[in-house]
């Protein structure tokens, strides 16, 4: 379903990254690219991708056939911020607000 060739060696990595880097060009890719890319188990893979914040879609195309796309970028998870980070954050917003409660009323 693609039109251009992929080609992955053993020097590309693991089986995941593989699949990542043949779906990062938004294109469709049907099930005997994704299982060179991604090995036999590749439905497990593209799980693993989409707890990383990848939107990977799929459709039928025939019967017992689909092809899969990704949609987007993965997006940052947010970081669980230790609790010194967090006082300094608080600390900061503490001093935003005095600031701005010192300021003259026409400068705000």
């Amino acid at each position: 379903m693609s039109t251009p060739e992929h080609s992955f060696g053993a020097h590309d990595g693991s089986n995941r990254d593989r699949l990542r880097k043949l779906l990062a060009d938004g294109q469709e890719h049907d099930q005997a690219e994704m299982r060179r890319a991604g090995g036999w188990r590749y439905s497990s893979r593209i799980s693993e991708l989409r707890s990383e914040g990848l939107t990977i879609v799929h459709r039928q195309v025939g019967r017992g056939a689909y092809v899969y796309r990704q949609l987007s970028a993965p997006t940052p998870r947010p970081t669980n911020p230790t609790w010194k980070q967090r006082a300094i954050a608080a600390e900061l917003r503490v001093l935003e607000l005095e600031a701005i409660l010192a300021s003259k009323p026409g400068e705000r």
